[in-house]
Parts: structure tokens; sequence; C-alpha cells
């Protein structure tokens, strides 16, 4: 760096050795391999003076060598770093020392900050004092920073999740990572120098792997799927990318594979796939799959002129099953009942659960709609077989509907509504059969829907109101009870009665709905004949199987109870003996709340459904009311007689009361009571009337004007009682 002052001696040479010439061709060789060291180095003198530099020294200071000459420390540098290198020169000079290390470097031209290598000596003269010292110095910056980032690049190739396979132009294997280990199951040292040919399946042919060195070749890239075979001999999908590196000068040098195991994403996947298309629990096609298998067909079937099916499978009462025996024996028969439904068909037809107890079926390839009638017998015989499901025999039927295309529709929608509709009319000819569509029950489906239409208006716009019937105790003339019974007053059609729209309530389940309204109008109704009845005569208001299933039904019930101010005696709930046998268990534990609470329980048309006696016994009742179809023709029909005195007996047996309803004259009064009831309803006592009108009725009750067996003649209005939810 600094160029050499004739005062500052050079190494000492031994005279003995070397002649002057040949002093002087050393001296002039040291100078020349000191100048041409790709390393910065100077000497100084004891008082820190530099009294020889080479030219890199001179490229740092950003000088001439005569200004070199004689600067110091302090001259180029910042004070405290000038004191840290004084500091290492003492103790070089003094003690004799070699100081050699990597530390951080400011460039006195720059002041950028560099890592350097420094070495720095004691310089001694023939008398072995030490008169100075020499310092070399290499900026290993780059140096280490290429050392990181190859640092850096080991870490990140062994912490990869992906595996990386390094190899020569040749194949053969020069590095690979830890993930390759992990997912090939070789380690590394197996397969250095060997090639990837050791991880072959065999799966891919020639034709293959001659594309990918092509696309090597061409672009020097290539990425695709394909199948390899791991240390155990298992096979594996794996996502790869296999690149060219190729050296400064553009030349090819290795290849850089980089791969994934895919196999469990690509069987995930294909779970999902299947999941899309198929139900979880039976493993049959689903609507999805169902309706692209539909639109193939139906496009098949215009081609060649042919016919396709659909048949609407309902298992019949199969709610049954799930609240005898549990949801868990529900589903193991209804994979069953999935597996005879799939063999009784044809290998070509489709069978789809499209959700609870129902499925469709589709047969394409028919020549005429009524080859489907085999299909449906079979069906129907297959279900016909006992199930085994856990220790339990279970029978099953079912209920088909069956549309066809181009005859029906053929439109995917309208024809799987038409196969709906005729499942429908199977159920209601009495389930455990195949009914074929006709357009007359799309009318209905119109009027059904909107029939539920408008009574979701009517319980929104409340255009229902109640009529209250007295109920007589025949012993004493007196009122011991009023029914409540629904009416509906319609905007356009006016008075609608029940039996036009309780059986669309129920089928919609609007009945739970349409329920509470009705105890709501009951209890109000009730309320307002605070001071016209006494408070001992209960409102008696029906109830639905529906609605008693309903979880929610004895908070709403308390809630209108209680924002009527009445009591629970004041209340007594008529169920239909079909109601009680729905959910038997349920329906007890419901009515003992109910009766904690004072509320009566009567039984409705008893006589036409399921009771056993020793139900009734357990259940907490109050009173039995005779069917009125009993009643009707009782003064003409012995047998009519002998069911209405049983029913007296039996009740009598239970110590509950019986309410003789339809009682429309005075023969049949006559005859009720002297079979044994308790109370009689009908128009032979008074019509259903609205409040006003019966308050006036009670009012002439009251002054004896309301004699009875006096009232309506049979048939004489049309505003009987009728269905009552």
């Amino acid at each position: 760096m600094l160029s050499q002052a004739p005062s500052f001696p050079n190494p000492p040479t031994p005279a003995t050795e070397l002649g002057v010439d040949t002093q002087a061709n050393a001296h002039l060789a040291f100078r020349e391999l000191v100048e041409g060291l790709p390393l910065a180095m100077y000497r100084i003198d004891r008082e820190g003076c530099l009294r020889y530099t080479n030219p890199q020294m001179l490229a740092l200071l950003g000088c001439s060598a005569g200004q070199a000459l004689g600067l110091r420390a302090e001259d180029v540098y910042p004070p405290d770093l000038a004191r840290a290198y004084r500091e290492d020169d003492r103790r070089v000079m003094e003690l004799g020392e070699t100081l050699v290390r990597i530390e951080d470097h400011r460039i006195p031209r720059t002041g950028e900050l560099r890592r350097v290598w420094v070495c720095k000596v004691p310089l001694y003269d023939s008398t072995g004092t030490v008169i100075g010292l020499q310092a070399a110095f290499h900026d290993l910056t780059e140096l280490l920073q290429d050392i990181e980032e190859l640092r850096l690049a080991a870490a990140v190739l062994d912490s990869a999740q992906q595996a990386v396979m390094i190899t020569d132009l040749e194949g053969r294997i020069l590095r690979v990572n830890p993930a390759f280990e992990r997912i090939t199951g070789y380690a590394a040292t197996e397969v250095l120098g060997a090639t990837p040919r050791v991880l072959s399946s065999g799966q891919q042919g020639a034709e293959f792997y001659e594309r990918m060195w092509a696309s090597l070749r061409e672009g020097g890239h290539w990425h695709g799927e394909l199948v390899n075979r791991r240390r155990d001999g298992s096979l594996y999908t794996q996502q790869m990318t296999v690149s060219t590196v190729r050296d400064p000068h553009g030349q090819a040098g290795h290849y850089v594979a980089m791969f994934l195991d895919v196999s469990e994403a690509k069987l995930a996947a294909q779970q999902i796939q299947h999941l899309a298309h198929h139900d979880a629990l039976t493993g049959l096609p689903n609507r999805v799959l169902l309706r692209d298998r539909l639109q193939q067909a139906l496009v098949q079937a215009q081609r060649h002129r042919q016919c396709v099916a659909v048949l609407f499978i309902d298992l019949d009462h199969f709610k049954h099953v799930n609240d005898a025996h549990g949801h868990h024996v529900g589903d193991l028969l209804l994979q069953q009942a999935a597996r005879r439904i799939s063999l009784a068909l044809r290998a070509s037809d489709t069978v789809s659960r499209q959700g609870g107890d129902e499925f469709i079926a589709l047969l394409p390839d028919l020549k005429d709609p009524q080859d489907a009638v085999p299909a449906c017998q079979s069906l129907l015989r297959a279900l016909s077989t006992p199930f085994q499901v856990e220790g339990h025999s279970l029978h099953l039927s079912a209920s088909i509907g069956v549309a066809s295309s181009p005859a029906d529709s053929e439109d995917i929608d309208t024809l799987l509504r038409c196969a709906d509709m005729a499942m429908y009319e199977a159920k209601n000819a009495g389930r455990n059969r195949a009914q074929f569509f006709r357009s007359e029950l799309e009318e209905r489906a119109r009027r059904t829907a909107r029939m539920e239409s408008e009574l979701r208006n009517a319980l929104r716009e409340r255009q229902f109101y109640v009529e209250l019937q007295p109920q007589i105790e025949l012993s004493s003339n007196a009122i011991n009870c009023v029914e409540a019974l629904v009416r509906w007053q319609h905007p356009e059609r006016g008075r609608v009665g029940p039996l036009e729209f309780i059986p669309f309530a129920e089928e919609s389940h609007l009945i739970v709905d349409l329920g509470i309204e009705v105890i709501r109008l009951a209890c109000e109704a009730r309320a307002a004949l605070h001071g016209d009845l006494d408070d001992s005569v209960p409102v008696a208001i029906n109830v639905s199987a529906l609605q008693l299933a309903d979880p929610g039904f004895l908070e709403r019930f308390n809630e209108e109870v209680d924002r009527h101010a009445l009591s629970g005696h004041q209340i007594e709930l008529e169920i239909t003996e079909r109601a009680l046998v729905a959910d038997i268990e349920t329906t007890r534990a419901l009515l003992q709340r109910l009766r904690v609470l004072g509320v009566k329980v009567a039984i409705d048309d008893f006589g036409t459904g399921y009771s056993n006696l020793a139900l009734l016994h357990r259940l907490p009742l109050s009173r039995l009311k005779i069917d009125r179809s009993f009643i009707t023709d009782i003064d003409s029909r012995r047998s009519a007689q002998e069911i209405c005195r049983a029913i007296c007996a039996l009740a009598s047996s239970l110590e509950l009361k019986v309410v003789a309803e339809g009682v429309e004259s005075s023969p049949q009064l006559e005859l009720i009571r002297g079979l044994g009831c308790d109370t009689g309803q009908g128009y032979a006592f008074a019509k259903p009337m609205r409040l006003q009108e019966l308050r006036r009725w009670l009012k002439a009750h009251r002054h004896g004007a309301g004699g009875f067996g006096r009232g309506l003649e049979p048939g004489s209005g049309s505003s009987g009682p009728g269905p009552r939810p």
C-alpha cells in the first residue's frame, strides 16, 4: 500500500548466503509477490506511521503512495476505531504476538463496514529488535455471504417438506434431503450414486418418460404426476417438478427434482368427490348424481325413442321404527332397505337416496311405461320380508309413485314432481302399493299448494275464529264445558269449514301453529266468559298428535293460559285415540305434567281408534267422548246402542265421565241418557255459537228458556262442529 521508505529495512537476509545481486533480485521478487497478492498489505513503525503499502491498500485508502506515507490510524479512522487499532498494534509490537482474526472493518475511502480477515505480525531488525509491524487483510464479506447463503440453502433443503433429489446429467443421484428419505423410505446412503429408476413402479410406460425428457430438453422444465414405489414396496402418487440447473455459461450441469407425496390428498379428493355424489349412510347415489344420470337417460331415450321411468319410493311408517328403537336401529334398517332395493332392480338402473326414508329409482331403456310394473312388484316383494336388525324383527312396506318420460314430462324437475305426487296417491290409497301418475294429481297438488299458501296467510292475518258449543250434564241440565271449534273467515270465499282446511293443515304441519292459534282464541273466549260461566266450567280445546309431538307445545300452551289469567282447571284438552298411540311414552309424560297444572284431558272420537284398556288405565284422563258416528243412528241400529252401553260401562269401571257428541234429536237424547252417558253435546242442546250469541244463549238458559230436546233437527244446519284441530 505504501511505497517503501529507504530508512525502513526489509526482513533481514544473511549476507553470507546471498550476494548483492542476489539480494536485490530477492527484494524485487518479494515486492512483485506482495503487490500481486489479493491482500491489502502495509507496514508501520513503532510510532504507528505508515512506511509501506501495496496497491491494494492504497485503493482502500483512496490516496497515492506519497499521500499515504506517514499517515497514522488517527488520520484515517474515527477516534474510537483508531484507539482500538492502536491497541492491537501495541500488543503485537510490545508483546511480540501475532494477531489473526475476522472482524468488522470500516473502509477509509467509503466508510463502508466490511467483514475482513486480519493478520498482524511484528517486524524485527538485524538485532532482533521489534521496529514495527506488518499487516495484511482480506475482504471476506462476499465470501461469507455466499457461505451464509449456502448454509441457508442447505438448511432450507433439509427442512423442506418437499423431497429434493439432485442428479448429474447422467441421472446419478448426488444429493437428497430428509423429506426424500421420509417419503420414499430410502436412506440417503442407499441411493447416492444410483439413478431414480430405483423408485420406478412400472406404472408409467416408456412414452411417459420420453415426453418428460423432451420437455426438459426443450424448456428445461417438467411438471406432472407419477406413481412410484417406496422401499417397502408400497405405491404412492407424487407430484413432481424437474428443472435443469445451468452453469454461468448456460451449460446444463445438474437436474433438480422436487416432489410431494399426494396419495392421501388424492384419496381425500376422491372421497370428497364420492361424498359429493353419494349418500353417506347408504353409499347410494345422491340427488346430484341422480339428476346427472337422469339427464343422460332422457337424452338417450329421446335419441332412441325409448321410455324412462322414475320411481319415488317412500318407506311406510318408518318414523315408528326411530321412535320405538332409536335412530341407530333406524339407520341400520335404512342400509338394509337400500341394499334390497338395489338388488331388486336391474344393474343398469340407478337407485338414489334422497334423504330420510325416501329413495328414487331411475329405470332407463324401457319400451313402454308399463315396463316399470315388474320393477315395482319386485320392490314391494323385496321389502315385505322382515328385516333382522340387532335382535329386532322389523317390518317395512313402501309407497311407490311412478312417472315416465316422455308421457308425463321430459323435464327433470317436473318428472320428479310427478313421481312424488303419485307416491302420495299411493299412500292415500292405503300404502304398500305403486301408483302411476295421472294428470288430475297435478291439479290436486296445485290445490294443496294454494291451500297451504292461503293457510299461512290466514295465520298471519288472524282470519281464524272459534265457535263455542256447550256440553250439558244430563242429570242436572247444567253446563259443564264449552268446546271451542275453529272456523276460517276467508276474505274471498267467506266462511270455510274445518273439513276443507284441517287435512291440508295436518299435511303441511301448519296444524302446530294453527293449534296454538286455537288455544289463544279459546283462552281469550274463556276469559271473556268470566262473568257468564262458573269458574269450574272449562273450555275444551282439540289438540292434534303433531301438536303433542312439538317440543315447544307445553311452553306455548302455558304462555297463552297465563296471558289470559286462566287457571289449569279452566282448560280441557281433547285428544284423539290416534294421537295417544302415536308416541305413547312422550304423550303420557306430557299429560302427567298437564295434570299437575290442573288441566283435564278427554279422549275425543272414542271407539274409532286403537286404545287398549291398560293404556286408558295408566293415563290421567277425565272423560271419554263417544264418536258421533255411533250416535247418528243410535235410535235405529241396535249395535250402536250396545257399543255405547259398553263404552259407558268401561268408563264407569275406570271412573271416567262419558260425553255423547252429535246428539241432534230427542230420541237420541233419551237413548244416551238411558245408556249411562253423563254429558251430551249437539244440536239437540245448542249449536256452535260466536261469543256474543253464546252469551245470549247462556242468559236465556239461566232463565229457563233453553229447554233441551227442542233444538235444531238433524241436518237443519250446516255449521256443525266438524273435525277439530
